[in-house]
């Protein structure tokens, strides 16, 4: 199941720092974004995927994407895409969507 987290809610920081290692900049734009969690039936968060208003209208970046190693392989990072990109669309028809890439996330660039 996938679903956005609530404010307040516990951040799931071992996965948030999988994809980028830096809490402090985690910090900076982690109050600012929408956090969106892939969870298990027993409520385990098995990945994250954030999503931030840029200052330019109707644009967007993915801030952050992190699926828990022991589930890579199993479509969680493009359920959460998927779901992210679907949910933004629905609320801002003109959504332009940035997704950029460092070298801690190689990996991800399948998605």
């Amino acid at each position: 199941m996938i679903r956005e987290l609530k404010l307040g809610e516990a951040l799931p920081w071992d996965l948030l720092l999988n994809a980028d290692p830096d809490r402090e900049i985690v910090a900076t734009y982690i109050s600012e974004s929408r956090v969106f969690v892939a969870e298990n039936g027993h409520q385990a968060i098995l990945g994250v995927l954030v999503l931030m208003p840029l200052s330019e209208d109707h644009h967007y970046e993915i801030m952050n994407v992190s699926v828990d190693p022991a589930h890579f392989r199993q479509g969680i990072g493009r359920a959460l895409m998927t779901h992210a990109l679907a949910d933004i669309k629905a609320r801002d028809k003109q959504a332009e969507i940035w997704i950029k890439t460092g070298d801690l996330t190689v990996d991800a660039i399948g998605l």
